[in-house]
This record gives C-alpha cells, sequence and structure tokens, in this order.
C-alpha cells in the first residue's frame, strides 16, 4: 500500500562480467528471476522485460574490477560546508566520473584531527550506463547503486567475520577473488583480482600469496594500524573448511579461517545451484530481505524517480492523515448536525396538518382579475423605470459639493429636465428603453474676477470638477471669454471688478 515495499517485492539487479541478472524472492526463496547479455540483443530483451514485468524499484549492485578507493586526510570542516568541500576533493580525483563517492571514516586522534575520508568510483562505466538508461526509460524507480565491496562490509558483521577491529575479507568468483579491508565495521579498500590460469590445482597458495600482497601494500600505504594483528578471512564455495590450517604463511595474520559460503546459507534459502552461492550471493539474499543496502554511486538523476515516489507517498500519507484528523475533529459537529436534521425532520412532521389547512384555505381566494403575463411585464416595467429614477437633490447635492471650493462663483438659476436619448421616441418610450437621461442647465457668474485669465482658470477648474461626479458629462453653453454680440462681458473700466456670467450644460446618463 502507497508504494511501500514488502520483502517479497524487492529487486536487486547484479550487473558484472556476464551482463545483468534480476534477483528476487520467491515464497521466501531467493531466485535469479532473469539474465540479460552485454550486448545489443540483451539490451533489447532486458528493454522487453521491464515492459512487462514493470518493476516498482530496484537496487543495483555493481561487479567491476574497475573500482578505486582513495583514503586521504582531509581538513575537517563543519556539516554545513562538508558536503560541498567533500564534492571539490571528490572532483580533483575522479573528474568527469559519474558514480563517484566520498565517506567520513573517522578523525584522527590526535595532532589536526582531520578527517579521514574514503573516496571510490566506478572509473569504467560503460557497461553500466545502457542498463540504468533502459531503467531510467521505463521510469524505474533506483533505489540505490552500490557494489560487492560496499555490500560485503554490511554482511560480514551478520555472518560473524568481524573477529577485530581490522579484517582483510577474501570471497572467490568466478571472474577473480575480491579483497577487502575492514576496519572498525567500515571499508577502508577492496579489489577485485583475475585468478591465473590453471589455479584449480593450488586455490589455497593463489589466496594466501595475493592476500600477503596486499597486506604489505596496505601497510605500506599506511592503511593499517596494526598489521599483525590483522585477522584474514575467506569465504568459497570450492574449498574445505580446514584448507588453509597446514600452510606456512597464515602466520603472517592474526588468525586465518576458510567459511563455505554453501554452509552460510540455509539449504532451501536459495532456489539455484548450489556452486553460485558466493559472498555476492550472500549479499544480494541479505539485501533483498532487510532492502539495508545504502546509496553509494546513484546520482540525483538516477534517483529522481525515487525520490518522485517518496514525494507520492508522503503527498498520500498526508492527506490520509488529514482525513483521520478532519475525521475526529469533526465527529462532534457531525453528531450535532445529525441531531438537528432528526429535530428539522420533527418539526416538519408536526407542521403538516398546518400546512394542509393553509391550502384549504388558499383553495377558497378568488383567482386574480390580472392575467399572469400582464402582471409579469408590469413589474418588470416598474423595476426597469424605478433603476432610472434619479433624484434632483442627489444631482444638487454633488454639484454643490463641486461648487464648494470656487467662492467667486455663484449659480443664478438651475434648469432640471428628464429628456430621451433617441431624437424620435417619446419619454415614455424612452423610459420603458432604459434611454433617458438628465439635463441640467446651469446659470451664474463669476463676481470679483480681476482679469480674464483668472476667470478663464477658475471657471475650467469648475468645469472639471463637475466632469468627475459620476455619469456626468459637461458642455458649455456660454462662456465669459466668448466674442461678439451675445458675450456675457458687461463693462471694462480701467482696474474695476468685472462680474463675468456664464451657462452650463450638465448631462447625467441613466
Amino acid at each position: 500500500m502507497f508504494g511501500f515495499f514488502k520483502s517479497s517485492e524487492r529487486r536487486i539487479i547484479l550487473i558484472n562480467f556476464e551482463g545483468l541478472a534480476i534477483y528476487g524472492l520467491d515464497n521466501s526463496r531467493l531466485m535469479k528471476l532473469a539474465t540479460f547479455s552485454e550486448d545489443e540483443f540483451g539490451h533489447e530483451e532486458f528493454q522487453h522485460y521491464l515492459a512487462e514485468n514493470k518493476p516498482s524499484a530496484v537496487t543495483v549492485v555493481v561487479d567491476s574490477p574497475a573500482e578505486d578507493f582513495i583514503v586521504e586526510k582531509v581538513a575537517h570542516v563543519n556539516s554545513f560546508d562538508r558536503k560541498s568541500f567533500l564534492e571539490r576533493k571528490m572532483d580533483q580525483h575522479f573528474r568527469n566520473i559519474e558514480y563517484c563517492s566520498a565517506k567520513v571514516l573517522g578523525r584522527e586522534e590526535s595532532g589536526r584531527r582531520d578527517d579521514r575520508v574514503l573516496f571510490s568510483a566506478l572509473t569504467q562505466s560503460q557497461n553500466i550506463d545502457g542498463w540504468v538508461s533502459l531503467l531510467l526509460e521505463q521510469e524505474i524507480s533506483i533505489k540505490s547503486i552500490t557494489s560487492p565491496a560496499f555490500a560485503i562490509c554490511k554482511v560480514a558483521k551478520e555472518l560473524g567475520l568481524v573477529t577485530s577491529d581490522e579484517i582483510l575479507l577474501v570471497n572467490w568468483q568466478r571472474n577473480g577473488i575480491r579483497q577487502s579491508l575492514i576496519a572498525n565495521d567500515k571499508l577502508i579498500f577492496s579489489r577485485l583480482t583475475p585468478l591465473p590460469s590453471g589455479h584449480d590445482s593450488d586455490l589455497v597458495g593463489v589466496i594466501m600469496t595475493a592476500s600477503l600482497q596486499s597486506k604489505e601494500y596496505l601497510d605500506r600505504i599506511g592503511l593499517l594500524k596494526n598489521a599483525q594483528q590483522l585477522d584474514l578471512h575467506v569465504v568459497t564455495p570450492v574449498l574445505e573448511d580446514h584448507a588453509f590450517d597446514d600452510n606456512a604463511d597464515t602466520s603472517q595474520f592474526g588468525r586465518v579461517e576458510h567459511h563455505n559460503s554453501i554452509d552460510l546459507m540455509p539449504i532451501d534459502q536459495y532456489g539455484g545451484p548450489q556452486n553460485e552461492i558466493t559472498a555476492i550471493l550472500l549479499c544480494l539474499d541479505w539485501g533483498v530481505r532487510t532492502g539495508k543496502f545504502g546509496n553509494i554511486y546513484a546520482s540525483p538523476a538516477a534517483l529522481r524517480f525515487k525520490e518522485l515516489k517518496q514525494a507520492r507517498n508522503l503527498i498520500v500519507l498526508s492527506c490520509v492523515l488529514f482525513m483521520v484528523l478532519s475525521g475526529v475533529l469533526s465527529a462532534p459537529a457531525l453528531n450535532d448536525a445529525l441531531e438537528r436534521r432528526n429535530n428539522y425532520f420533527g418539526l416538519s412532521q408536526s407542521l403538516l396538518p398546518v400546512r394542509d389547512q393553509y391550502d384549504a384555505l388558499r383553495a377558497q381566494f378568488p383567482e386574480t382579475p390580472i392575467p399572469s403575463e400582464a402582471m409579469e411585464l408590469a413589474v418588470s416595467n416598474y423595476e426597469l423605470i424605478r433603476g432610472q429614477m434619479q433624484q434632483p437633490t442627489d444631482l444638487l447635492a454633488a454639484i454643490s459639493r463641486a461648487i464648494q471650493g470656487y467662492s467667486a462663483i455663484t449659480l443664478t438659476s438651475v434648469t432640471w429636465e428628464l429628456v430621451s436619448d433617441q431624437v424620435d421616441s417619446s419619454l415614455t418610450d424612452a423610459l420603458l428603453t432604459d434611454s433617458t437621461s438628465v439635463n441640467i442647465e446651469l446659470n451664474g457668474s463669476q463676481v470679483g474676477s480681476s482679469s480674464f485669465e483668472n476667470s478663464d482658470t477658475e471657471l475650467k477648474s469648475f468645469i472639471n470638477s463637475l466632469n468627475l461626479i459620476e455619469g456626468a458629462t459637461v458642455t458649455p453653453i456660454k462662456l465669459p471669454i466668448e466674442s461678439g454680440a451675445n458675450a456675457s462681458l458687461n463693462t471694462i473700466v480701467g482696474d474695476e471688478i468685472l462680474d463675468l456670467e456664464f451657462s452650463l450644460n450638465v448631462r447625467f446618463d441613466s
């Protein structure tokens, strides 16, 4: 539910020199569900498999000899800057490599107490990119990309192989032996060494020689704290438990133990050939059952569908919690609503006799002499005419407010008229078609104007104030600055004060 995995739904993909294999659980047994070769045909088959059996999420384990490890001491930085600092250092070691990682192993115990950081990368990704691209094309959620080195480090403690602070874990597989240095439950170093031809006759000697070489190398580069206390654990399905007891080189290690990988897995826990049970298969079995493989190499681009899925699950979970919380909070209100509904239903039932009496009384009323169509027309025309009604007092009040700021302007007369907007239409028809307007003619004079310029400026300002009234349009009829026989100028005598008359038409649309 909500896309959360059960163990039977987990899928682990192993990419190695043979191609790609998909593992999963079938009735609690680890099964190899499908295999695909590392060629164009294998890629096409894998694409068809994903289309038909689209898994909701996968973990990718890459077993490649081209995996590099570098342990470096770097300055300790705070947690806010650590990520960007490690990314810069990682770019210095593995420029333009997509599958790389940086993990802080701990701090030095003395001196500046620098951080010890493990930088690792899959330096050859040609055999990885094609498979990952096919997964992303099908929008498969990639939970993580890791390698057997990091997987074995997690499983070693589960299998009881960690017997000291530092162990060298060697696991045999068909394309070589992988040697991994684990210190304080953390991976420090790992490499996959090809097996020489004819190794079957002396596999113990080959493993011991390679282990001694790795020990000397690790001691030389300073990764071993106590070389004499290094324990060697060998995991193979082909050697006897006491195969290393008589080897003289075992004295170079604190202890040497061989573990038969077939014995480490219950016989009914794997559904394939027993000779396929190697340390890597033990890791795959642990990972598919627990789902605890952490991400080492997957970039944000490779993890985008996983993040989208997590966001979707979070949204769904939030919605469920919201609905549950809403239900809890709304329960009292719901109970109250149900109670009100019951009360309303009871009241309605009690009013039924009263309603029956009202209907009987109404049936005795005479029908109205006015037809319903005429009544509807009368009501609509009344509302239409009423909507056009203009109160003269309201219009004059608006004009009065506009003239308050002009003390030199005096109104001598106000004429009000309701007119039709259509030339050939009666006022009644205009009222019914909502095409009427109110015309107000304002006559007045300017008292105390000392010049035509002052008169013209103040009168224009008054006209602008009238135009600001909602629905008003001002048209001058007669202004003081007119010339001709009908001009409003009366007299001009030196510097004497002039009284100038004007007429304005103010139109209000309905």
